[in-house]
């Protein structure tokens, strides 16, 4: 069963742009690998131009075999299988994005330098903070 999850970025100019990843959504998988491999605004923007994603792997590869893809590298429904309408959203403010912006079981926002985490009945959480009590 996958743990669903959406992951943004908020640029300088205030825009927010977000994309889905259906699978291993959790704080130690997504969340983790967020906080160890797309920590700089370019690395994430990197990624965010990958579009929707069904994994997240600690590195953006090339077109793959959506089937059999690389171990550890992201798999993207529109490079990796070639799906239409697959790219980021992007919402005029953080306030459009909170209220417009696709929700999913766990939903990663990078936030003025940091990461941050929505789940459960939580509000937005520092990310960092969560990995080092679990």
């Amino acid at each position: 069963m996958a743990t669903r999850s959406t992951i943004a970025l908020e640029y300088p100019d205030g825009k927010v742009s977000q994309i889905y990843c259906h699978w291993d959504g959790y704080l130690e998988h997504v969340g983790r690998i967020l906080a160890e491999s797309y920590n700089t605004v370019e690395k994430i923007h990197e990624l965010m131009s990958l579009g929707d994603l069904s994994a997240l792997g600690n590195s953006l590869g090339n077109k793959q075999n959506f089937n059999k893809p690389e171990e550890d590298t992201c798999v993207a429904y529109g490079r990796d299988r070639d799906e239409i309408e697959t790219e980021a959203r992007t919402f005029k403010d953080f306030e459009n994005y909170a209220l417009r912006g696709q929700k999913e079981e766990y939903n990663y926002a990078f936030l003025d330098g940091s990461w941050f985490v929505k789940y459960g009945d939580k509000e937005f959480t520092d990310l960092g903070t969560l990995l080092k009590k679990n």
